[in-house]
């Protein structure tokens, strides 16, 4: 009896369409790119807002926070929005290379 490993198998499973495969990864690029965004925007604004002094009330408080994290986010952007960017395709070309994006693999699991 011949004894075979499994990398010697054809892989089991649907091959899916290239079309579905780039337009998932398209779709995953947008998605990975805003939610990469919002996650070190609201860090930088969430710094930024928690060093203003506190204000009379707490709307006041609030509202210096507020636009103190927006003016803070704005300007770590325009400063390293290269630098996020470039590591938001990294992490979208590696997540996407390994397949952990949903309907980017090249079989149906």
């Amino acid at each position: 009896m011949d004894s075979v490993t499994l990398s010697d198998k054809e892989p089991v499973g649907v091959k899916r369409s290239m079309v579905v495969r780039v337009i998932a990864a398209i779709f995953w690029f947008i998605v990975t790119v805003l939610i990469v965004h919002m996650i070190v925007g609201g860090v930088i604004g969430g710094m930024a807002g928690a060093e203003v002094a506190p204000g009379k009330t707490i709307s006041d408080s609030y509202n210096a926070g507020a636009v103190a994290g927006q003016q803070a986010s704005m300007q770590f952007m325009n400063a390293h929005g290269g630098k996020v960017f470039l590591a938001e395709c990294l992490l979208w070309l590696g997540l996407v290379i390994t397949g952990k994006y949903p309907w980017v693999s090249t079989f149906k699991r």
